[in-house]
């Protein structure tokens, strides 16, 4: 492995060390040595190691209750997702360093009641609100919520569990509907011209692809992305139902054998709601689909690959965080619109409702929410410029078709 140093934080110099190891890969006769990508990232939680071993023994053994429907356990009415394991060990193990760090011994945090006792959580939880310059924030409340429902997990005393949840009461922060930054971002679309560049920017792409008469690893790249594109506006799934699409299931035919009509199914354990996902794709994204299987996804990966994003390593499929990535700097170099993946169920909920104000339901459907108050929450009063549109339509309509406003036109006629 070949390291390469450099004083300075530089996004080029990284750049060029990921260049260097796509070249390594990708081109014959390309020095094999890979150069180490530099990280900046600044890791908080304090391995597990820190702490005695009895603390991540007593976090796993709560975490295989959570993971599995055991009858006999009260605490659980269902068995929890692998992402909902995965972020409470993550918070478990930020909790458990800010409480070290508070000046808390760590090799006095032996076990999970040990860490709620009101007063060493209240320390931790002290310890993380200095860090946000005195103020709790969504991921601090989402720890709070979290402490007193261990506890009664935990069967601990009725005190401990009615002090933490007042500590939960002072620390909630109370989110409504979309964030400000969704909101302005959606901004955009109130422009005609903005809502057109997004939505044919799929079949453009596509068009200088077929048109540029190359066929290299950057062409297929391009069609990849325009693909997962027309997939976001054809159906608003979550970047990580997106990513792990796979051909023979998830791709799935409608109708008779020769309709030629498909749709894109997510079973509902795949879903983060736990709601079935279906939706019919338009004959110009099954046209681009084909083509992309045929042509260009042999040149992407390994061509056994199920996945239709394949990734760089056998058997994956593409990582959320690239894909998302790539989606957003293409609609930006084409567009100039700021559109991370996950901001296409904003917008085409915007998109649509602008077209018909008020039409949550179908809006619900369209993205899954168990619950019409989610979607209301996220929705309502964004198509307000909208309704104020077709609203001063509906009077230009009737003043054009009154009798008086008629009868002057015949006059000056």
């Amino acid at each position: 492995m070949l390291i390469i140093t450099s004083p300075y934080r530089c996004s080029h110099y990284r750049g060029a060390a990921r260049s260097w190891n796509n070249a390594a890969e990708r081109i014959v006769g390309w020095p094999q040595q890979r150069v180490t990508v530099p990280s900046w990232r600044q890791i908080f939680s304090l391995p597990w190691e820190a702490f005695p071993a009895t603390l991540s023994t007593d976090v796993e053994a709560y975490l295989c209750r959570a993971i599995g429907l055991d009858l006999t356990d009260d605490h659980f009415t269902r068995a929890q997702r692998p992402a909902t394991i995965n972020t409470r060990r993550s918070q478990l193990r930020l909790f458990a360093t800010a409480i070290a760090k508070s000046g808390f011994a760590p090799d006095m945090l032996t076990d999970l009641p040990t860490m709620l006792a009101p007063d060493v959580a209240a320390r931790g939880l002290q310890y993380l609100i200095g860090r946000n310059a005195g103020a709790s924030n969504v991921h601090i409340s989402n720890l709070a919520d979290f402490l007193p429902t261990l506890a009664r997990r935990l069967d601990m005393p009725a005190e401990v569990v009615g002090k933490l949840r007042l500590m939960q009461k002072k620390l909630k922060i109370v989110r409504h509907g979309m964030t400000a930054r969704n909101r302005e971002a959606l901004r955009a679309f109130d422009d005609p011209k903005a809502v057109s560049a997004l939505v044919n920017l799929p079949a453009r792409i596509w068009a200088d692809v077929s048109t540029s008469g190359r066929r290299g690893h950057r062409e297929a790249k391009l069609s990849q992305i325009a693909l997962a594109i027309g997939l976001l506006l054809n159906a608003p799934v979550r970047i990580k139902n997106l990513a792990s699409i796979e051909v023979d299931r998830h791709l799935v035919q409608a109708g008779g054998r020769d309709s030629g009509a498909m749709h894109l199914r997510f079973p509902a354990h795949e879903v983060k709601n736990a709601n079935e996902l279906e939706f019919p794709l338009q004959p110009a994204l099954i046209e681009m689909l084909d083509g992309y299987l045929r042509e260009w996804r042999p040149l992407l990966g390994d061509e056994t690959s199920v996945f239709l994003f394949p990734g760089k390593k056998a058997g994956k499929h593409k990582g959320t965080g690239p894909l998302s990535t790539e989606i957003k700097k293409l609609v930006h170099a084409y567009t100039r619109l700021d559109m991370p993946a996950h901001r296409f169920r904003h917008t085409d909920s915007k998109i649509y409702l602008d077209r018909r104000p008020g039409q949550y339901e179908v809006v619900r459907l369209l993205l899954g929410h168990k619950n019409i108050n989610t979607t209301t929450s996220f929705y309502a009063g964004a198509e307000s410029a909208a309704a104020a549109r077709h609203y001063a339509e509906t009077i230009r309509q009737i003043q054009e078709t009154s009798y008086p406003l008629r009868q002057q036109r015949e006059k000056r006629a």
